[in-house]
């Protein structure tokens, strides 16, 4: 090879060494979101397309109502370009870290401000701490004004003497309704236009196409809802369903509030949840996601009832695949989950 031959050979791999390096910086260029649980993960990357890097800080298989963030997550949070959060009871840490920021701290969005919340819930057989209702003495910050009109009357329609509001304990479990995911959508939609503007027409592209399968979800439910012999349902676990049961109008009873850190009921709760899967006769009593079944299971070996599980979403299994898993996915297996219970 003479010596022209060997500087073209030469010239061609440092073209190549070189565009890997531009590669790999363009990459690392990418605006970076971080996001504390999985629906927030999903519907960011769902947006986001390729344009970002959209990372899941909590843990596979981990609840996000115990969770404590590492040192490496906390510098994954100061690092981020735009954090993601729900707001709520499980986010306590959320402000912690963030004071601890002072100035450095990065755009952050409360997802639970994009939409109405609701009270935690306290139904008839229930087992709650009473402590646990005075962890929030502010539930109304995350009120969404703009939604007044279309929700003057929706709590003053959804009182019954089996059903109590746990004062000033704002519910975050809000994707689990379908509506409330699309008001999260936009409400990100528009966090990663502000944050990049050149690629607002993608993101608004994205979530166009996006809302529309929510709003097939949304559909989904309600036609399963109206063609079902029952409109009541049981939880032999924490209840993190109530923007669900309160937009689709479904009673249920469960053994303690969404957020509660209880896990071994009392026996008149137990018994309580028997005598109401006897009385409906229903063929299933709900268990969650990650759970250890064993209030289900106690009551489905005392009426004949099957356990299944109703997942709430906030997070993926242990061994799940975050690229195979959706929470469309998961949605709609409930509503076929719901189908069985319901029938």
């Amino acid at each position: 090879m003479n010596s022209i031959n060997k500087f073209l050979v030469i010239l061609l791999a440092a073209i190549i060494v070189l565009a890997g390096v531009g590669g790999a910086a363009a990459q690392n260029d990418r605006y970076h979101i971080v996001t504390t649980i999985f629906p927030i993960f999903d519907f960011t990357r769902i947006v986001a397309g390729d344009t970002m890097s959209v990372t899941l800080i909590l843990p596979a298989g981990a609840d996000s109502h115990s969770f404590e963030p590492t040192p490496s997550d906390i510098m994954t949070v100061q690092d981020a370009d735009l954090f993601l959060y729900i707001g709520g009871e499980s986010d306590g840490w959320v402000d912690r870290i963030l004071s601890s920021f002072g100035d450095k701290k990065p755009a952050t969005v409360a997802l639970i401000q994009s939409v109405r919340g609701l009270n935690e819930e306290i139904v008839e057989g229930m087992q709650h701490d009473s402590s646990h209702d005075e962890h929030d003495d502010d539930g109304d910050e995350y009120h969404d004004e703009n939604d007044d009109e279309k929700h003057d009357d929706d709590d003053d329609n959804d009182e019954s003497d089996s059903h109590s509001h746990s004062d000033g304990v704002i519910d975050e479990h809000i994707w689990t309704s379908p509506t409330n995911a699309i008001l999260m959508t936009e409400k990100i939609r528009d966090a990663l236009s502000a944050l990049d503007p050149a690629n607002s027409a993608l993101f608004a592209a994205n979530a166009e196409a996006y809302i529309n399968e929510l709003k097939q979800l949304d559909a989904d439910f309600r036609s399963m809802v109206a063609s079902s012999k029952r409109k009541v349902f049981v939880v032999g676990d924490r209840f993190p369903f109530r923007y669900l049961a309160h937009d689709y109008g479904l009673e249920y009873y469960a053994a303690f509030p969404g957020c509660s850190t209880d896990n071994d009921p009392g026996a008149s709760t137990v018994a309580f949840l028997i005598d109401k899967v006897r009385e409906y006769n229903l063929p299933v009593v709900f268990t969650l996601e990650n759970s250890n079944q064993v209030i289900a299971k106690t009551i489905a070996d005392a009426t004949g009832a099957r356990v299944e599980v109703l997942n709430a979403a906030h997070n993926v299994g242990g061994n799940a695949n975050l690229e195979q898993t959706s929470y469309l996915s998961i949605m709609h297996e409930n509503v076929e989950k719901l189908r069985e219970a319901l029938n």
